[in-house]
């Protein structure tokens, strides 16, 4: 059996080495595919934006009932896209921990090295997935004027992001005493801390408590 190492982001719903023996991996690596929902979600806010000129909720005046137009597209509506991807992208880590499980359970043996590796990345990307869906709804609510907090508590799962990838990294992987599996999970989530970094000052440059230019 040959076995590949899981190349791309933080958000690698494969987990781990995938058998390239078996097609249906194919269709797993298919459905953590980003691109087409990030270009629905631009393609309907580029919509909006035409007809509204902001993505935020326009304030509805007091005097009429009727609600303001948005070009017939809702702000849920641009971000159903981005939430559908978290929630496609969880399927092969799904998939990955249940056919784990289920080989453990035949062979009665207790897993390897590379097969602790496979769950413990899998289960970094459903606990990924869930706070990104979590930042997409409270950034919902947050432009339809549901909400008062400042984007820096918006962004707050984003932020949690990093904590559980410092988390599993100092404790589920180094207890695996592995060199090239701690090297490859500080890897795939290198592009986590620069999330951060950026959600960070952009969150304070908007709640107007970052003096820097936006140049």
């Amino acid at each position: 059996r040959a076995f590949i190492m899981p190349v791309g982001g933080p958000s690698d719903p494969a987990g781990a080495w995938l058998d390239e023996g078996q097609p249906q991996h194919w269709l797993l690596l298919l459905l953590s595919l980003r691109a087409p929902w990030f270009l629905s979600s631009a393609v309907l806010l580029s919509m909006r934006l035409r007809v509204t000129g902001s993505i935020a909720a326009p304030q509805q005046s007091s005097e009429t009932d009727t609600p303001p137009a948005g070009g017939g597209i809702s702000i849920p509506t641009i971000f159903a896209p981005m939430i559908a991807c978290s929630v496609a992208v969880c399927l092969p880590s799904i998939y990955t921990l249940y056919t784990s499980y289920m080989n453990d359970q035949r062979r009665g043996a207790f897993p390897s090295v590379l097969e602790q590796y496979r769950r413990i990345v899998a289960r970094k990307c459903l606990y990924v997935a869930a706070l990104r869906i979590i930042f997409f709804v409270f950034l919902m609510q947050k432009l339809e004027g549901n909400l008062q907090w400042p984007y820096r508590i918006v962004c707050l799962p984003l932020w949690t992001q990093v904590l559980v990838v410092l988390t599993m990294l100092h404790t589920s992987i180094k207890q695996l005493n592995d060199d090239m599996c701690e090297r490859a999970f500080k890897k795939q989530n290198t592009w986590s801390e620069i999330h951060l970094v950026a959600s960070l000052f952009l969150s304070m440059k908007i709640d107007g408590t970052l003096p820097w230019s936006w140049a």
